[in-house]
């Protein structure tokens, strides 16, 4: 494939190994709403909260994890985040709930230091201007995808034969191998010329890896304390995001060049478009999965899935449409005709959009009597990643791009912030669509079909 030879070589091993890792990612976002309602002592609303709760900090502390990672080394605070994350699983396996709080505050801890390092990393194999970044990173995104969608399915799949015992376990030994692909991966790297991914501080290996570990357990009892107080959480994403607005201004005026200034000025209006996206997209994992479960024939061809399940469907056309957009961004760039970040962002609106003004019709069409059909409901999917390729990947690219020179890190977490306020409005939103235990199925179909069109 000439697309894929004219990248860099690592990009696949590096890939590879996050796709193992989105694995557990995937089937740990998918599937948590539920797990946590499956438990005698949480009631929907409560799972709704910590779902926000896990889905904002997920987001939020690679903005630590990130600038962390630019001090201690890109490839080291990825490989100590992934040993967490694996470590997490282990305390999920328990139902009682602090031992799952513990689990998630480890993972938690572990996707602050391996998400930004990793896609730091990836940024690094490629100059600021190559024309080749944004079909990399399109190619980068749909293939970790093929990831969630196996951890997706499979994950459920093991869940329905046996337990979440033993869907943990499973998701265990794939982070393992992405931890082997890692270390594997390690003198493959060809980073580009000019562009460093060592440690900013001169210190030997065991000493950062101490400092590293040391900081993460330190911070795990506060992740704790926030589990437990909602409103606590609210407040620390309202600060954190002030204070990075501010950080963002200030790093932006002190650029010595005019055209470095503009560009950090255009990455925070860039983030304002990204906020709206990134809400919707968090009510996928949270209400689209409570709905799904509730109001659709969940039986596809005889075969009986989850709920969580249907968010695998997002994962498998990011797959397909990536493909075409892989090659769309390359031919465009190769022609230099490429569309403005600021059109592909409207254009990622309005697709999401599209995919809630869908599910409300369908609702409809199909009378509130009855459940829907799985197959249709499948195809709102299709609008959902579609609108995922427009900003998803090439927002990764688009940091990378604008950010000065050492500051990747720093920004790359400030770009997963964007996600973790989008979780808390997320949260807010799904808790309109919670009805009285005695609600009827009409009156929970119209409360959905409401809350479809305002979105």
């Amino acid at each position: 494939d000439p697309l894929t030879s004219s990248q860099p070589s690592a990009l696949l091993w590096l890939s590879a190994c996050y796709a193992l890792y989105m694995w557990t990612f995937s089937t740990l976002v998918a599937s948590l709403t539920l797990y946590l309602t499956s438990l005698p002592q949480i009631q929907t609303s409560q799972a709704y909260t910590y779902y926000a709760i896990f889905a904002s900090l997920l987001w939020i502390l690679p903005v630590i994890g990130g600038a962390l990672s630019e001090k201690f080394g890109f490839y080291q605070a990825a490989l100590l985040g992934l040993v967490l994350c694996l470590i997490s699983l282990i305390f999920l396996c328990h139902h009682t709930l602090t031992s799952i709080f513990l689990g998630l505050s480890l993972f938690l801890i572990g996707n602050s230091f391996f998400t930004p390092s990793l896609w730091c990393v990836v940024d690094h194999l490629y100059q600021k201007n190559d024309p080749r970044r944004e079909a990399g990173f399109t190619l980068f995104y749909l293939l970790f995808n093929v990831g969630a969608v196996a951890g997706i399915f499979i994950s459920s799949y093991i869940r329905i034969q046996y337990n979440y015992l033993i869907e943990f376990a499973s998701c265990a030994f794939i982070l393992c191998l992405s931890l082997g692909t890692l270390l594997y991966s390690r003198r493959r790297l060809n980073i580009a010329k000019g562009r460093s991914i060592s440690p900013q501080i001169n210190l030997p290996p065991s000493k950062i890896y101490s400092l590293l570990l040391c900081g993460s357990l330190a911070l795990t009892p506060c992740l704790l304390v926030l589990f437990n107080f909602p409103l606590i959480d609210t407040i620390l994403v309202y600060v954190i995001s002030f204070f990075t607005l501010g950080y963002l201004i200030h790093l932006a005026n002190k650029q010595a060049e005019t055209k470095q200034r503009k560009q950090l000025y255009g990455f925070i209006a860039l983030c304002i478009f990204a906020l709206g996206f990134w809400t919707l997209y968090n009510l996928e994992p949270s209400l689209l999965s409570v709905f799904i479960n509730t109001s659709v024939d969940t039986t596809l061809f005889g075969l009986h899935l989850s709920a969580d399940a249907f968010f695998g469907f997002e994962a498998i056309f990011i797959v397909i449409v990536g493909i075409f957009l892989t090659n769309l961004w390359a031919y465009l760039s190769r022609k230099n005709k490429d569309i403005s970040l600021a059109i592909k962002f409207g254009l990622a609106l309005l697709f999401i959009g599209a995919g809630f003004l869908f599910l409300d019709i369908i609702t409809k069409t199909y009378g509130l009597h009855h459940k829907l059909p799985a197959i249709i409901v499948i195809i709102s999917y299709l609008f959902f990643a579609t609108g995922e390729l427009f900003i998803g990947p090439l927002g990764i690219s688009m940091v990378g791009k604008l950010a000065p020179e050492g500051k990747e890190g720093t920004l790359m977490g400030v770009w997963q912030l964007i996600l973790g306020i989008g979780a808390i409005a997320s949260g807010w939103l799904a808790k309109q669509s919670v009805l009285p235990q005695h609600a009827s199925f009409i009156q929970c179909q119209q409360t959905y079909c409401q809350l479809f069109t305002e979105l």
